[in-house]
């Protein structure tokens, strides 16, 4: 490349300025020649600078290196219709297939953790906890009627409650117009007194046995045999294969404090866990359990704000423990791959490099290969 051109003009203007005479006029015009001595050299710098990157090429070869990623990388959360009298528009199908999605998460979120999915309905915790429709069965038969090359991922529920009727709803309507404010967190649903003065604290709760009922493991997991299994719905389980193991356990006690009001401990949630999975895995052994759709990385090391201990004294993150305790029981029970190496959260979140290390160890290998040497097995690779 040649600058010569720049680097004359350079010296050009940097040539030394002609004598000046003692004049008023020529003070103050002496006073900008400091100003002047430094900017030019900066000018000439980007002028120089200029000249070589515009004789820079790059070449780029995009058939080098090309590596198949998983077309599950190109998804959406929450975007399918659950109400069979307002189903997505045509052109909203379209616009799916024209932006390549193949990964609908549609499980709601929040409103998870309390769905019933034989009464077809929810209880949605961040409004009073009153209970709505929501038609899960409308929304995957929808996307694999218009995507069927697409995966849906809906959720177990874990907390052990599921809506049971919407017949004693806090009437939001008569009190503010259904209007959003702080109290909207306030557990109204099942008779309970608002606190006008806003915040999560209702003045008296509601009941939750009025609009909740025992919902165990046995029954949330029955919703795959109504999916798949002879008499349901017909739909095709390959393209159901992942499911969410609730929705951020690891803040119950707030989200959910109509049913848990202090945070249970991570043992007690893994047993929950263990419960739900074995079930879900011997229904569905082809099943991709992810979890624990951790809200923040915050949650990913604290459980209820403090590192978890272990059986063995030791101090965990929250997310060592959970995948500890998932190859532990793999190992115990001799059943492989409760967590198939996939690990769920909200949010954007770093992996630690031994973490990401661990869930290759129980991906690979199914089993516990030696906790401490993990990272040293021919087989496990981060």
């Amino acid at each position: 490349m040649d600058f010569r051109g720049d680097l004359a003009l350079y010296l050009q203007l940097i040539r030394p300025l002609p004598t000046l005479d003692r004049s008023p006029k020529s003070l103050r015009s002496m006073k900008k020649q400091p100003f002047l001595n430094c900017l030019l050299p900066i000018v000439a710098c980007i002028l120089i600078q200029d000249s070589i990157a515009q004789n820079v090429q790059v070449q780029v070869d995009i058939l080098s290196g090309r590596r198949a990623v998983s077309p599950y990388i190109y998804g959406r959360n929450n975007s399918l219709s659950d109400n069979s009298g307002s189903p997505l528009s045509a052109a909203q199908w379209q616009m799916y297939k024209d932006a390549g999605l193949n990964f609908f998460r549609e499980n709601g979120g929040n409103n998870l953790t309390k769905y019933n999915w034989r009464l077809r309905l929810s209880s949605h915790p961040d409004w009073y906890n009153n209970v709505y429709p929501s038609d899960w069965d409308f929304a995957a038969q929808s996307l694999q009627q218009h995507i069927p090359t697409a995966q849906g991922m809906w959720g177990f529920q874990l907390i052990g409650q599921a809506a049971k009727t919407n017949g004693n709803n806090f009437d939001d309507w008569n009190y503010n117009g259904s209007q959003w404010w702080t109290g909207t967190a306030q557990n109204l649903a099942g008779g309970g007194i608002p606190n006008a003065a806003g915040g999560a604290q209702a003045t008296h709760n509601g009941d939750t046995s009025l609009y909740l009922e025992h919902w165990p493991a046995d029954s949330t997991t029955a919703v795959m045999g109504h999916w798949f299994g002879p008499g349901g719905l017909g739909l095709d389980s390959t393209h159901i294969r992942y499911w969410n193991m609730d929705n951020e356990v690891e803040i119950w006690s707030s989200t959910h404090d109509d049913v848990m009001p202090t945070q249970l401990s991570a043992e007690a949630f893994m047993q929950l866990y263990f419960a739900v999975a074995k079930k879900a895995r011997s229904i569905y052994p082809g099943i991709k359990l992810t979890g624990p759709v951790s809200p923040n990385e915050w949650q990913w090391y604290n459980w209820n704000n403090l590192p978890v201990t272990g059986s063995d004294g030791k101090q965990y993150s929250w997310m060592e423990f959970f995948i500890k305790r998932v190859a532990e029981e793999q190992a115990r029970t001799g059943i492989r791959r409760f967590l198939c190496g996939w690990l769920s959260r909200c949010g954007k979140t770093t992996l630690p490099s031994l973490i990401r290390t661990r869930i290759c160890c129980l991906n690979d290998c199914g089993r516990v290969i030696g906790w401490n040497d993990c990272a040293r097995t021919p087989r496990c690779k981060p």
